[in-house]
């Protein structure tokens, strides 16, 4: 079964384009510490300072969706990939309407009104992560 077709993958890669697109780097480095490096919480907080509490209401957001052991996997393949993902924000601004989102988080802003290009990022990432997992099959 290829890693996409689980339940929830394309909602947690959705989400963490749009985190990329609101330029929240250090939620993304968070996940990627929990779930790549295998950080506790605990580390995570002494080394970003970001309280635990954050850190597992971020980890349980992608668990809800995809689990724990399955999130792992999914996660480190598409981390990397998010790299190519341009911010479109600046500051409490977003670039592409001009609008001031303090009224709402920077990621809503962008999943509510710029559903397109997260669709189109979504999909240009899934689709990389596909063809790196299909390549070593190709070969055999």
């Amino acid at each position: 079964m290829w890693w996409w077709s689980l339940r929830g993958a394309e909602d947690v890669a959705r989400y963490l384009v749009a985190l990329a697109l609101a330029n929240q780097w250090r939620v993304i480095r968070v996940l990627h510490m929990y779930y790549v490096e295998n950080y506790s919480p605990s580390v995570i907080e002494s080394v970003l300072n970001i309280p635990r509490s954050s850190v597992r209401g971020y980890v349980q957001r992608i668990n809800t969706r995809v689990g724990s052991q399955r999130a792992h996997v999914l996660l480190r393949q598409l981390i990397p990939k998010l790299k190519t993902v341009s911010p479109v924000v600046n500051g409490d601004k977003c670039m592409l309407c001009n609008r001031p989102v303090d009224n709402m988080p920077i990621a809503a802003h962008i999943i509510l009104f710029h559903k397109d290009l997260v669709d189109k990022a979504t999909h240009s990432i899934l689709n990389r992560v596909e063809r790196v997992e299909r390549a070593p099959a190709a070969d055999k």
